[in-house]
């Protein structure tokens, strides 16, 4: 989040740029880089791009919403769509334990990174590779991911295509 204009908006980039979600809400979390939250109302919603002018109460001009860059934007579990079958959120699987076909953890989700073209797994590996890998999100590489049991199991020699 970093501002945008003299008028107190802000510009935020989502995980999913498709999505229409943040125009209906009313309120949000602000997660401040030093961990700190708290709930605001939002007053405003435009696309702009991938991304979205917001637009918070008390927030009336471009300090107000620099003293914002960096927060991060929480959006209410319940305010969220319902998931499809073999469909998750980022936020459920950072953490995840990362295992390769024949069962052996290769490391955890860190995230995922979304490029132009796909959507990446960011795993960082075990303290002795001590590095990350990036995993596209198709079946050749992962092959199930299980956010209840907060484990991504991969597709057999997905990791050695890799490196």
């Amino acid at each position: 989040m970093r501002p945008h204009g003299v008028r107190g908006e802000v510009r935020v980039r989502p995980h999913n740029a498709d999505s229409d979600l943040l125009p209906t809400l009313t309120e949000v979390v602000l997660r401040a880089t030093d961990g700190v939250e708290r709930k605001v109302a939002v007053t405003g919603a435009r696309r702009a791009n991938d991304a979205w002018l917001l637009k918070f109460a008390g927030v009336t001009d471009r300090d107000g919403a620099d003293a914002l860059r960096g927060a991060q934007l929480c959006v209410p579990r319940e305010a969220l769509p319902s998931l499809d079958g073999g469909e998750f959120y980022v936020v459920d699987i950072v953490g995840a334990r990362v295992f390769d076909a024949e069962g052996v953890e290769v490391g955890t989700v860190d995230g995922i990174t979304s490029y132009p073209s796909i959507e990446v797994l960011v795993v960082r590996r075990s303290a002795t590779a001590g590095d990350t890998l990036e995993l596209p999100l198709l079946d050749e590489f992962v092959a199930r991911v299980d956010a209840s049991a907060g484990e991504v199991h991969l597709a057999p020699d997905a990791v050695s295509r890799l490196t």
